[in-house]
């Protein structure tokens, strides 16, 4: 004998169905608090491990044909016992010490010496930038930069995450929202470079809730866009267009009070610059440099 389902029996199994297969039946998610500024202790202690790679593409045209091109390359990987020495009023690491475990490092495909396993790496905020210093290996111009891409920077002391990037709205795993361009516009007039907040856009999205090494754990994915960047060029240099194009894919534990555990990011910058020349007709100076990063810092004794 067949037996017919009524609408009323129909809709109740259709909603049971989707919320099994996560399609965005609210009743049957969880919400999370989100918050991404994370406040450390002095003294606390952390396994760090960082990548990076920068490649920069350079072409400068004058008289309608290219006279000179070029590409550079500089990448690296670093693992270190991380302290944290000093923060600041947010509660977010200003001065922090690495003795390094691990180095690897090259530019143009050539090794970068002077850092080995047990340099001790001093990083903190500085009235303009980063001050690093090495207390028993060699700073080379090359390590500098890479160091500064491979270390946590102490001017993020200063941002607040949570006013560019968070939301004041418990959500759940596929839920989005857009950022806040007037928090991201101080965040970075805080580290010297002034935006419109016109010309900041972006998203973040919760994609995944996971297990982590610090537990629970919130993976959380942000795209920004920023147009009309204000460049460090000479007077006499006219910017026609810059322009940033971001993603990073953060892990939060669920315990807020746990520090971000990894952050993947991918940035993009293109310019263009139109450089006088005193002998003859100007040049234009196209830049397109891609940035790849990825940091973990897991407190130490988590999980166990």
């Amino acid at each position: 004998m067949r037996k017919n389902c009524g609408v009323g029996q129909t809709a109740v199994l259709v909603v049971a169905f989707l919320g099994l297969m996560g399609a965005g039946v609210r009743a049957y998610g969880e919400d999370y608090l989100i918050k991404l500024d994370r406040p450390m202790k002095v003294g606390a202690e952390f396994v760090y491990k960082a990548g990076a790679e920068d490649t920069t593409k350079q072409e400068i045209w004058s008289s309608g044909h290219t006279t000179k091109q070029e590409t550079k390359v500089l990448k690296g990987e670093l693992e270190a016992d991380m302290k944290v020495l000093g923060v600041s009023i947010s509660g977010k690491p200003a001065w922090m010490i690495f003795t390094v475990k691990r180095w690897k490092a090259e530019a143009g495909g050539k090794a970068l010496e002077g850092i080995m396993e047990g340099t001790v790496v001093e990083i903190k905020r500085g009235k303009e930038q980063a001050e690093i210093t090495v207390q028993n290996g060699t700073l080379t111009d090359g390590s500098l930069k890479l160091l500064a891409m491979l270390l946590p920077d102490p001017k993020d002391a200063d941002m607040e995450d949570d006013a560019a990037l968070g939301t004041h709205e418990r959500k759940q795993v596929g839920d989005e929202w857009k950022v806040n361009p007037a928090g991201i516009a101080q965040n970075t007039a805080a580290a010297g470079v002034k935006m419109d907040k016109d010309d900041i856009s972006g998203t973040v999205k919760i994609l995944e809730v996971k297990e982590g090494a610090a537990g629970k754990a919130l993976v959380i994915h942000t795209k920004l866009s920023m147009v009309n960047m204000p460049l460090p060029v000479p007077a006499s240099t006219r910017v026609t267009q810059a322009s940033i194009v971001s993603e990073m894919t953060g892990e939060y534990p669920v315990d807020v009070k746990i520090p971000r555990v990894s952050e993947s990011s991918k940035m993009e910058l293109k310019a263009t610059v139109i450089m006088p020349s005193m002998e003859g007709p100007s040049s234009e100076m196209t830049m397109d440099t891609v940035r790849e990063e990825h940091h973990t810092m897991v407190p130490k004794g988590a999980g166990k």
